[in-house]
């Protein structure tokens, strides 16, 4: 089982940071495992920046996000990694939906 690596730069990583993080992280694995992941965040004046990098077995998603809430910048970072890894995903409703050709009798 992949767990993320989470790492402040000059910011400490809080339990609650990792809580949140682990929520977010445990959402994006349940559509598509991954086999590394890494979140890491610094914070510039007063903006804090995350950067996630997202491994699966298909492909590589980064995401960057900017924001002045940290955690709301992890949050932003966490629904982007989904939409993403969603987009990857096949419709495989489309195919079992799709109308059956019909069938000319010989005569």
């Amino acid at each position: 089982m992949c767990n993320i690596n989470v790492q402040g730069h000059h910011i400490e990583v809080t339990k609650s940071i990792q809580t949140a993080v682990n929520q977010k992280f445990s959402k994006l694995k349940g559509i598509s495992p991954a086999t590394s992941a890494a979140l890491n965040f610094k914070q510039e004046g007063k903006i804090f920046e995350v950067h996630l990098i997202y491994h699966t077995k298909q492909s590589e998603i980064v995401v960057k996000k900017k924001n002045d809430d940290l955690y709301t910048a992890i949050s932003q970072a966490f629904d982007v990694a989904i939409r993403k890894v969603k987009a990857l995903k096949p419709n495989h409703r489309a195919t079992l939906c799709a109308p059956e050709p019909e069938q000319q009798d010989a005569a």
